[in-house]
């Protein structure tokens, strides 16, 4: 069994997403487990929008997650021309499920809304890349 972990800068765009494929193909007849990290900096990005909304700056979490959002579903629009659509509706979900805790006021401690916001950083890279 070989697992294999992309990093954050190994899926930071699309030429680099591209090359996965011919690295797992080396190893086809073996059992491959592959772990995903967000695309570049997107784990900053969104800790940057867990802070500005847990400091009361809900329009500046939304633009700053707005500016998330447009960035993987253009990099999804263009790397897939398979499953495109499912992709984007699992997008649309954690986009949604984010946008509804922006659009509320905290209530719960910091750690609640940072587990809540950044974990979306992964499931939206593994989306794309798988």
């Amino acid at each position: 069994m070989k697992v294999f972990k992309f990093g954050g800068a190994s899926v930071n765009s699309i030429e680099r997403i591209q090359h996965i494929p011919a690295i797992l193909h080396q190893y086809k007849h073996e059992q491959i487990i592959m772990i995903v990290s967000a695309m570049g900096k997107t784990t900053n990005a969104l800790e940057n929008v867990a802070t500005e909304f847990f400091s009361g700056n809900k329009e500046k979490s939304l633009s700053l997650f707005e500016t998330i959002k447009q960035q993987h579903k253009t990099t999804a629009q263009q790397l897939l021309q398979k499953n495109y659509n499912s992709c984007y509706n699992n997008l649309v979900d954690y986009f949604t499920e984010v946008e509804w805790l922006l659009h509320d006021k905290p209530l719960r401690e910091f750690d609640y809304y940072y587990d809540q916001i950044v974990c979306v950083g992964e499931l939206m890279s593994t989306c794309i890349v798988s």
